[in-house]
């Protein structure tokens, strides 16, 4: 049986599939029922006794030279502290917080890094056009305000275009997005 740990309930799955707005089934061929789900799920596949906590140590806060002043600014991706969040049940500015102890940085040069606003936009657009509709599009908006109510600095990864990181042994290369090349 699945772990009540994992799943509060065999259905909450298929429940959440249901609630969002890209859920479609288009044939009956993609028809799944309960047990088809729970034989995937159990066969095979082990469960562990606890949640997953992660340690403060191990949630990456990366170094990056900002765009405005050319100072380095440290960063960490929101799906990373979503996992410290989660790990000590506390809020987006009490992680950030615990980080900057644990990295031995100031508060003020700890970023959340979110994706850019071409990246926004494209996703509006896929759930049906430019205007704000959609549950996905007003919590986004409202969860981006909020953290710059709590005080939260972000920053935006850069779009699409052209983006330079640092490779391998401090090599700079450049990542073309909008095609399959990859110079280095």
């Amino acid at each position: 049986m699945i772990n009540d740990i994992l799943i509060k309930n065999k259905l909450d799955i298929l429940t959440e599939a249901a609630s969002t707005e890209d859920f479609a089934v288009n044939s009956t061929q993609d028809d799944m029922n309960a047990s088809d789900l729970e034989f995937a799920l159990e066969d095979g596949v082990a469960t562990l006794a606890y949640d997953l906590t992660y340690p403060v140590q191990s949630i990456p806060v990366i170094e990056q030279e900002s765009a405005y002043d050319h100072g380095k600014i440290y960063v960490v991706e929101y799906d990373m502290l979503d996992k410290l969040m989660e790990s000590y049940d506390v809020d987006e500015v009490e992680a950030m917080h615990m980080l900057c102890e644990a990295n031995q940085i100031d508060y003020d040069d700890l970023y959340l890094a979110i994706e850019s606003t071409e990246y926004f936009l494209e996703k509006m657009e896929e759930i049906g056009g430019s205007q704000l509709k959609g549950r996905k599009t007003r919590n986004l908006v409202k969860s981006i305000s909020d953290l710059k109510d709590k005080g939260i600095k972000m920053t935006k990864k850069p779009s699409g275009k052209k983006k330079k990181k640092k490779g391998k042994r401090g090599i700079e290369i450049t990542i073309k997005t909008e095609g399959k090349k990859k110079k280095k």
